[in-house]
């Protein structure tokens, strides 16, 4: 019998959090998080404005550890996919407002477990 220990390999992307505007909930794909904001796919029914504010809360894939942060829109990005069902994915790119140090740790050593620079 073998001592060695399974690691279960979790991948990191895309992984679920909620943003919150204006008091509705829309749920939305984390595909890229650093430690100034992330990159969310959300559904093509859900209007962002660029500058507007909104809340999150996600649990970080490796750790199972729950973020809220207050954020801001910075870019929306809408690209059609190619193909017989042609389909809009819309993409929006989010910034925390003033992260605090557990935040920011919490991100930092996530980015680190799974080798993202």
């Amino acid at each position: 019998m073998s001592n060695e220990v399974k690691v279960k390999r979790v991948k990191p992307y895309p992984f679920p959090a909620v943003v919150e505007s204006t008091t509705v909930k829309i749920p939305v794909e984390v595909m890229l998080l650093t430690a100034r904001g992330f990159i969310a796919r959300v559904a093509n029914s859900a209007i962002f404005h660029v500058g507007s504010s909104c809340k999150t809360e996600f649990e970080l894939p490796v750790f199972k550890r729950i973020l809220a942060s207050p954020l801001r829109v910075i870019k929306t990005y809408d690209r059609a996919t190619e193909g017989k069902d042609q389909k809009v994915e819309r993409l929006v790119e989010f910034h925390f407002e003033m992260p605090g140090h557990e935040l920011t740790e919490a991100i930092s050593k996530f980015m680190s477990q799974i080798g993202q620079k």
